[in-house]
């Protein structure tokens, strides 16, 4: 093993599989696309030679598979109930059968696969054979569902970890170890580091009240300018048993290779600079290149020059705005600064706007807004939340979970300290495409091409994006329509003013409560008061309702969508309670949107600057349903 750091030419999705590796030097990289309403479903596969950083040629496949890995020469996967083949043509082969859902594929070196199969009550630990014709599956180990699992180790080694019976005698690659699931094993199998969950889900008020109290303790000084709060890890030893704590100081030593993990993917460079550091090789961009900006190019839906009108206006004149943006409220603007809340400001408007009473009255020209003088729900009066005894209420710890979920509960850009001012936060203001391919840079289109027609122009703590554009560049609806803007002093309040901005979100939460209940989609006992009751509206409020009336136009599809469904397979169906474990935000990726909300409603956020808003508590522990599928 050098260290040498190679920067590939492609980038994946970011899933708990991906990238899935072999029991050698090969790996697959497995992108997705789910959630496009222009396309169907489909995953593309790359094979990559680590030793020699070369990637293979995609593969794509029809529909979904997950926890794609390399098998000699083949790619094997997972797809709903079965471990498959897939081809170099795209076709799927199915090579054995689970009695749930299949996840985990983890090859060993004498050419098996071993894999969990989960159904609603038991998880089992599998190992496949082979992909050949004289292949046969053995049960390896048998627990609850969410209790065992399997990891993979240096050299096709694969290691089974959790709470099991074995049926068995284990095969010679394979090993169980005496770790809970979710631990981070070593390449042999000698180290592991341990999981550190909370006790629960909060269980009383003084416990929800500040559960971040000893992470904001360990980073006063790094807030204060001192050195960084030393990180603490807890591991066991598998000789002995043992356990063992490491300590050390981020910062401190810089590891050898940072330079090249540091330089510019090669994604973000263009093909002619590509070609003029002397070329690539296998897509890989060459050392030393630079990251340059370009103008979107002709057939935007908006007209091929938006942003080179907007690149050449801002040459030509003294103003840093984007004349040519197509959101409503300009980056730039020293006329729109926005204020940037404390987290207590934030969870005080929640509060009065969950009932009605945020209704103070800013003045005219209220933080050198240029506004007249308003009323947050006055511009934006509350709507009822219809439940089924009548009318309800949003649980306060619901909006915060969506707000903490959104926005980290910033009204502003992240630059901006709390009481200070700046620039909105605007969801890709400038349009820029982040899923671009190797075809895509070789004709010339790299991440930093200004589109201002792809702008999502998602604005403050909610992230409000409906009503947010010029009017002469409303977004095209579903339904063939044009959305329709806000007036010119509410697309400034959402903008600008944080509490507008949740009065405005607020309702849209409730429109969307009010649209999945009216449609059946009902959680539970249909309580609003009850904060798991809001999964479908949390799920709306990110992926979108879409009506049973206009099913026809998305091929038969109606609903709230594939991609948040807790069902979908690019979640592990192993996962806990989101926030349950204060490590979940490395890795948020691993939950659907609704079941983050509701971790950060149940757990909060916290900040350097100060504690998290009060946490909702539950009388007993907080549990998911595992998948069955």
């Amino acid at each position: 093993m050098t260290g040498d750091v190679t920067k590939l030419g492609v980038r994946s999705s970011l899933s708990y599989f991906s990238p899935g590796c072999g029991a050698g030097e090969d790996a697959v990289f497995t992108q997705e696309r789910l959630d496009d309403p222009e396309d169907p479903v489909a995953t593309r596969l790359f094979t990559v030679d680590a030793a020699r950083g070369e990637l293979g040629s995609p593969v794509e496949v029809a529909g979904q598979v997950t926890s794609a890995v390399p098998v000699g020469s083949a790619v094997v996967a997972a797809r709903g109930r079965h471990v498959v083949r897939v081809e170099r043509s795209g076709r799927v082969r199915a090579l054995a059968a689970g009695s749930g859902a299949v996840a985990r594929l983890v090859p060993d070196a004498d050419g098996g696969v071993v894999f969990v199969d989960q159904d609603a009550k038991r998880a089992r630990v599998r190992r496949l054979s082979g992909v050949g014709a004289d292949r046969k599956v053995t049960e390896l180990v048998e627990g609850a569902a969410g209790a065992v699992s399997v990891v993979p180790g240096r050299g096709g080694r694969a290691f089974v970890t959790g709470t099991g019976t074995a049926k068995g005698s284990l095969p010679q690659r394979v090993r169980r170890l005496d770790v809970p699931v979710g631990s981070e094993v070593s390449g042999l199998g000698r180290l592991a580091i341990v999981p550190q969950p909370r006790t629960g889900a909060p269980t009383s008020a003084k416990q929800a009240a500040n559960p971040a109290e000893q992470w904001l303790e360990s980073t006063a000084r790094s807030v204060a300018g001192d050195e960084a709060a030393p990180v603490r890890l807890r591991t066991r030893a598998m000789a002995t048993g043992k356990q063992v704590e490491f300590s050390f100081t981020p910062g401190v030593r810089a590891a050898r290779r940072i330079g090249e993990g540091a330089r510019a993917h090669p994604l973000l460079v263009t093909a002619p600079e590509q070609s003029a550091a002397g070329g690539t090789r296998s897509g890989q961009a060459a050392d030393g290149l630079r990251v340059m900006p370009r103008v979107s190019r002709a057939g935007s839906r908006v007209g091929a020059a938006a942003g080179a009108v907007g690149l050449r206006a801002a040459s030509e004149s003294t103003t840093p705005v984007d004349a040519a943006a197509t959101c409503a409220v300009s980056r730039n603007d020293v006329g729109s600064q926005v204020y940037q809340p404390t987290m207590r400001q934030v969870e005080w408007a929640a509060d009065q706007a969950v009932v009605g009473n945020l209704t103070m009255t800013r003045p005219a020209n209220w933080k050198y807004s240029g506004m007249p003088s308003y009323s947050p729900q006055g511009l934006f009066p509350l709507k009822t939340v219809q439940g089924p005894n009548g009318p309800g209420r949003v649980p306060v710890q619901i909006l915060l979970g969506i707000l903490a979920q959104e926005s980290n509960l910033w009204q502003a850009s992240n630059h901006a300290a709390p009481g200070e001012t700046g620039n909105p936060l605007v969801g890709n203001f400038y349009g820029r495409d982040t899923s671009i391919s190797l075809e895509e840079l070789i004709d010339g289109k790299t991440e930093w091409d200004i589109d201002f027609a792809d702008a999502d122009c998602g604005y403050g703590v909610t992230q409000i994006t409906d009503g947010m554009r010029k009017l002469m560049y409303g977004r095209l609806l579903p339904d063939g329509s044009r959305e329709i803007a806000l007036s010119p002093d509410r697309q400034r309040a959402v903008a600008l003013d944080y509490t507008a901005n949740i009065a405005a979100g607020l309702n849209i939460l409730i429109d969307k409560w009010n649209q999945t209940r009216a449609a059946g989609l009902v959680h539970s006992d249909g309580d609003p008061g009850n904060i798991e009751n809001w999964f479908f509206a949390a799920w709306a409020y990110n992926s979108g309702f879409y009506p049973q009336s206009e099913a026809s136009k998305n091929d038969g599809a109606w609903g709230v969508g594939w991609f948040n469904n807790p069902a979908n397979p690019r979640y592990p169906f192993d996962r806990h309670a989101f926030g349950s474990n204060p490590h979940d935000a490395a890795h948020p990726q691993d939950w659907p949107y609704p079941e983050k909300v509701i971790g950060f409603a149940g757990y909060g956020l916290a900040s350097p600057y100060e504690g998290s808003f009060r946490a909702a508590w539950w009388g007993t522990d907080l549990g998911y349903s595992r998948r069955s599928d």
